[in-house]
């Protein structure tokens, strides 16, 4: 059993707009009362923006699974908020990666899933002579988890062809609805072949500080 901290609400959409949320769940064997979001994703979701970038399916499935799977993370630490806070680091990963020191005490599996790439790069500063931030970075090794590596695991899992035909498939407004580095990587389309997709998602994985990531075959 492991538990997943959704540090944005992005992520999830881009998940749901691909159709691949229930396989999330079923390949990290994540049961409903061990997914934890931000308080603020349901208001969110509501918003223009969400409306405007995503479809109504995409935004039907991304309510669903907040109706039934996830729960609203109520954690806090006031000590680790101001270590967070002095690198920078947005609200919503902040509340996400205190939550995660519950189950890093209990040594109970979990992992953080951000689309925020500054944030993944901003917890490489917190300095280690720090007992705080020591303690959030110690717990986080090995346990961040990005789209693109996420989308890496689904290929292995599901197949390429199945991967590609549900993203290609998440098009709106005449574009795939992931983040930028989803639709360069399957710029081609129907032609897009998975040597190139696999080679250009491992590239943005290696842009990331490697200690903190989940290897994308896990």
């Amino acid at each position: 059993m492991t538990t997943i901290y959704f540090a944005d609400l992005d992520i999830l959409l881009k998940l749901a707009a691909c159709d691949l949320l229930s396989e999330l769940c079923d390949h990290w064997q994540i049961p409903p009362n061990q997914c934890f979001v931000s308080a603020t994703f349901q208001y969110t979701l509501r918003g223009k923006a969400v409306r405007r970038n995503y479809s109504v399916e995409a935004i039907e499935r991304t309510a669903h699974f907040l109706k039934t799977v996830a729960q609203e993370v109520q954690f806090t630490d006031q000590s680790e908020a101001l270590a967070l806070e002095k690198a920078n680091i947005d609200a919503g990963e902040k509340t996400l990666i205190i939550a995660t020191k519950e189950p890093a005490e209990q040594a109970q599996p979990f992992f953080l899933a951000t689309g925020d790439k500054r944030a993944i790069n901003a917890l490489t500063l917190l300095p280690s002579t720090d007992a705080v931030c020591k303690s959030i970075s110690d717990r986080l090794q090995g346990r961040i988890i990005c789209l693109e590596s996420m989308m890496l695991t689904f290929i292995d899992i599901l197949g390429f062809e199945v991967v590609k035909t549900k993203v290609l498939a998440s098009r709106h407004n005449d574009r795939v609805v992931a983040d930028k580095a989803i639709t360069a990587v399957f710029g081609s389309r129907e032609k897009a072949e998975e040597h190139n997709v696999r080679s250009a998602l491992r590239g943005y994985v290696a842009e990331l500080p490697a200690s903190f990531l989940i290897p994308s075959s896990l």
